[in-house]
């Protein structure tokens, strides 16, 4: 399993992106839109993202980098699934500025492409 995260400007731009992935067929329970509004609750299995994210061995800086992205005002569609080109290809059409795949298996070490 691996997460694609993409960064939008803003609410609307993410909101768009969704209805993307919905006509891609991703399940609705495999992705999530986060802002500064809603950063701090659940994504997926994580209770808090940030210390959730780096207990389960995702490295400090990722998370800390996703962090400042959401409190610089920028909102981010997470989506959890086994196709993440497709996924990636998706967000990237749909205009994410920024795309990174993080293949995350709790208990491991994660990488970011």
């Amino acid at each position: 399993m691996e997460y694609v995260i993409g960064l939008f400007a803003d609410r609307h731009q993410a909101d768009e992106s969704v209805k993307v992935l919905k006509t891609a067929s991703v399940p609705g329970d495999e992705y999530v839109v986060k802002d500064r509004e809603n950063w701090l609750e659940r994504v997926f299995d994580m209770q808090e993202p940030q210390a959730t994210m780096e207990a389960h061995g995702l490295q400090r800086e990722i998370s800390e980098w996703l962090d400042k992205q959401i409190e610089s005002g920028r909102v981010m569609v997470v989506v959890r699934t086994s196709d993440p080109n497709l996924v990636s290809r998706v967000l990237s059409d749909a205009g994410a500025s920024d795309i990174r795949r993080v293949p995350w298996f709790p208990g491991q070490e994660p990488s970011v492409e």
